[in-house]
């Protein structure tokens, strides 16, 4: 509570998370496991990617 006011947070079965498929255009709710958003999702997939390609830079970097 020192770094965010309880009176900040809300309670996990609260919140709802859905992802947009910008093909179908279809929206869904995202599933939750034990009031945890899944770390399945478009996000993360595209986060791994741009980790890995940024990786894929230093290394390149360190050899020049």
């Amino acid at each position: 509570s020192k770094i965010v006011p309880l009176g900040a947070t809300i309670k996990p079965g609260d919140i709802a998370i859905y992802e947009f498929e910008e093909k179908t255009g279809t929206i869904k709710i995202r599933e939750n496991y034990q009031d945890l958003p899944s770390d399945e999702n478009k996000l993360n997939e595209m986060m791994e990617e741009t980790n890995e390609l940024f990786a894929q830079l230093l290394e390149i970097q360190q050899k020049i």
